[in-house]
């Protein structure tokens, strides 16, 4: 199961991260804001968002402004509206930079690396994060200095976690908690040391490290009650993380209290990202209790949230891509310029198009080739590897274990590859000797000798394999979003699985699933 999503997870709402401020500024519009952040938009957004809008109107100072307008930004994020976030984060960063603000230009650029890095921008959202350590060299006051940097060693945790570098974005986030627990004595002191502690939990249970998962958890919880009495949605995510260690563990009823609990935030809190995870969670509870009717209403669910999250993030894609063609239409100076853009640009389609039908007929071969492949595995008796090898120095001195033994473990391996539970997430050699009951070291060389690959690559080539025969038999896999059919087939990532995918079968999972889709247009038109 996955718990953080290739952009995208659960992650507390960055925009808060980034968005705090020492007490400069009157205690009126600090409770506003607050309380308009903690609990206002946990319940109602459209209500915080008009409340946002109101202190943006009433704003005497700049300060006031760029806060107003975060918030804003915030509330559009949460409403799955990235354009609209953006954008008004980007109107912050006008006056901040207009105004020589440094503390703020350094948190807005954080800002929106986090929103890059939740849309898979990695390299974009690198920039805008170096960009707000340019600024923060400007700040004078030591603590606020501090607490950005903090914020950035948060960022750069995320980061790690999103390329699965774990025990690296444990470091980071203790970086972090030291720098904030250095701060002054305050409320956002807590909340930043709270939340601290969820992304420690959230990194401890991606290592499987159960018990100290949760002891993160609890203490962020415990600290977040010192913050907020409310339904808060960074409460969500505690609770939420809790629980999938309560699953981890078999701990069923425990569970379910703290899924309630997320499920019950996450309705009224927007951020569909978080709402996703709660219902993946779910749906794996209830496969756990065998509840099969309440787990087909939580994955159809997180499908849905998953593909209208994938749409708000191509509509964005199209206007930034509307957006810079219009900018590049405005620096054309001359009907000169006009005419050699357009001739390199024809040269420019013209060279595409070619290495791209070049590519398609490629595609093309290697995906017949495959399932013809896959055809002939399935109507033998044989492994459902795609290059299984029968092995080689089969004489009596190269033998590490009796014949008999290893003609034994070859059957339970036969066996082992017409069920599924080499789709099971993190299956170890360790696991699958305890489940065949073979000895570790017997069942290893059995598969290096007789499968020609290690345990990881063969394991990874047998869920590759039957995702395969799953896309191309059932269309509903069709419109999946590729993370979603990672998770099916047991892997952790996007990016793993893609990797894999590429080098069993020679095409990306998209050109793969573009070729299914050819093929069926094909035979209709047939």
């Amino acid at each position: 199961m996955n718990y953080l999503k290739n952009g995208l997870t659960a992650l507390l709402s960055p925009l808060f991260l980034f968005a705090q401020t020492k007490q400069k500024t009157t205690e009126a519009f600090d409770s506003i804001f607050y309380h308009t952040y903690m609990e206002t938009a946990t319940t109602d957004l459209d209500k915080a968002l008009h409340t946002a809008d109101s202190l943006y109107q009433n704003s005497k100072t700049d300060i006031h402004k760029i806060r107003s307008l975060m918030l804003i930004s915030d509330m559009y994020h949460r409403k799955s509206n990235r354009d609209s976030s953006i954008y008004y984060a980007k109107v912050a960063e006008d006056i901040a930079h207009n105004a020589n603000i440094f503390d703020w230009q350094a948190r807005i650029s954080g800002v929106l690396s986090t929103q890059y890095r939740n849309m898979g921008l990695y390299k974009q959202g690198s920039l805008y994060l170096k960009k707000g350590l340019e600024a923060s060299e400007n700040i004078q006051d030591p603590n606020t200095s501090k607490q950005f940097r903090g914020q950035v060693y948060q960022e750069k945790g995320y980061y790690a976690l999103n390329m699965m570098e774990y025990d690296q974005a444990v470091n980071h986030f203790k970086t972090a908690r030291a720098l904030f627990e250095s701060l002054p004595k305050s409320k956002n002191r807590i909340l930043f040391l709270s939340q601290t502690e969820e992304q420690l939990g959230k990194s401890f249970l991606k290592l499987r490290q159960l018990d100290s998962a949760r002891h993160h958890y609890e203490k962020g919880l415990q600290m977040s009650a010192e913050t907020s009495d409310g339904k808060t949605v960074f409460k969500g995510f505690i609770h939420l993380g809790l629980a999938n260690v309560n699953l981890a563990q078999n701990e069923l009823q425990q569970a379910k209290n703290h899924l309630d609990k997320a499920l019950d935030i996450s309705e009224t809190a927007g951020l569909p990202d978080f709402k996703a995870d709660v219902y993946q969670s779910l749906a794996t509870y209830s496969k756990a209790t065998g509840d099969i009717d309440q787990y087909t209403h939580f994955n159809d669910l997180y499908v849905a949230v998953v593909k209208n999250t994938a749409v708000s993030n191509q509509q964005y894609s199209d206007n930034v891509v509307t957006k810079v063609k219009q900018e590049l239409e405005q620096s054309v100076a001359t009907k000169k310029m006009l005419l050699s853009g357009g001739i390199i640009a024809l040269v420019l389609v013209i060279g595409i198009s070619i290495l791209y039908v070049k590519r398609q007929r490629q595609d093309q071969k290697r995906y017949r080739s495959l399932i013809a492949n896959l055809k002939r595995k399935s109507d033998s008796t044989h492994s459902a590897s795609l290059d299984i090898s029968t092995g080689s120095g089969n004489s009596d001195q190269d033998r590490l274990m009796p014949k008999e033994t290893e003609l034994h473990i070859l059957d339970q391996l036969d066996t082992f590859e017409k069920g599924q539970l080499f789709l099971q997430p993190n299956l170890t050699l360790a696991q699958l000797a305890v489940e065949l009951e073979v000895n570790t070291k017997y069942l290893s060389h059995t598969i290096n000798r007789h499968k020609g690959k290690d345990f990881n690559n063969y394991i990874n080539e047998l869920r590759i394999v039957h995702i395969v025969g799953v896309i191309e038999k059932n269309p509903k896999y069709l419109s999946y979003k590729i993370g979603y059919i990672a998770s099916e087939c047991g892997f952790s990532s996007h990016s793993k699985f893609a990797t894999v995918f590429k080098n069993v079968t020679g095409l990306t999972p998209s050109s793969f699933i573009d070729q299914v889709k050819k093929e069926r247009k094909n035979l209709k038109r047939v």
